[in-house]
């Protein structure tokens, strides 16, 4: 099993490690973006997808499968992860991966764009979802979690 350290695990199941204030995010965005969304309405948009997109800081590509049970296969920088979402009451949406024993949450604020979501991390960045597919019943064939 691969063990990742706190710092290389936000680079590699989540993405960028530098973050850039939110109002200089939302000024560089094209997309203008709501207000943070609740726990029920993240729990009712956000399993069952397919969401691919970019990081703020960095531009970097990365996709994420999530299926109707939560289980999540992560794409970025040449790695894939098999993971969990998890909603939290307070609304934000909480990865975390096999690679570690599901040891560490990334946990993200989300808000809608005009394409999709941009997920607002500490320490893991900002993440804009650019492309989803909803009402995804299992991911895609070469997706698809294992366990």
């Amino acid at each position: 099993m691969i063990r990742f350290s706190r710092a290389m695990k936000s680079t590699f199941c989540i993405g960028a490690i530098c973050i850039l204030p939110v109002g200089a995010v939302l000024a560089q965005s094209s997309n203008s973006v709501s207000a943070i969304i609740s726990s029920e309405e993240a729990k009712n948009e956000l399993f069952g997808v397919l969401l691919s997109g970019e990081t703020a800081q960095t531009k970097e590509p990365w996709s994420e499968c999530i299926q109707p049970d939560g289980k999540t296969r992560y794409r970025f920088s040449g790695v894939e992860l098999l993971g969990k979402l998890e909603i939290h009451d307070d609304g934000q949406a909480c990865f975390s991966y096999r690679a570690d024993d599901f040891a560490h949450e990334s946990c993200f604020r989300v808000s809608r764009t005009k394409t999709g979501y941009t997920f607002w991390g500490g320490v893991e960045g900002v993440f804009t979802a650019t492309h989803v597919q909803h009402n995804v019943k299992t991911c895609p064939s070469d997706v698809i979690p294992t366990s």
